[in-house]
């Protein structure tokens, strides 16, 4: 969390600040189901660096990429856990 609200505030942009506080308070249990994945962490944190990267090459571009693949991994492993639940639950039920 420290990571992505560095990020926004480098933006120096209240209204940005004000948005990221309200989806994070909206998306807190979500990140700890993600988190919690085989393997996820450790991805988490290697793209980290990789953005980290880019923000210090200054390439906005590339930096802009990186954050829409990470988001994007996200929502993927976000879906995968729930659909893993959801498969955990169906089968406790045809017991």
């Amino acid at each position: 969390l420290a990571f992505h609200m560095a990020i926004v505030r480098i933006a120096r942009n209240e209204s940005l600040l004000g948005m990221y506080e309200s989806v994070c308070n909206q998306t807190s249990l979500f990140r700890m189901i993600t988190l919690s994945l085989p393997g996820r962490l450790s991805l988490s944190l290697e793209k980290h660096r990789e953005i980290i990267e880019a923000l210090r090459r200054k390439d906005g571009p590339e930096t802009a990429r990186l954050l829409k693949i990470h988001i994007l991994e996200a929502k993927e492993a976000l879906v995968r856990a729930m659909q893993n639940k959801s498969d955990e639950s169906e089968g406790k039920e045809s017991l």
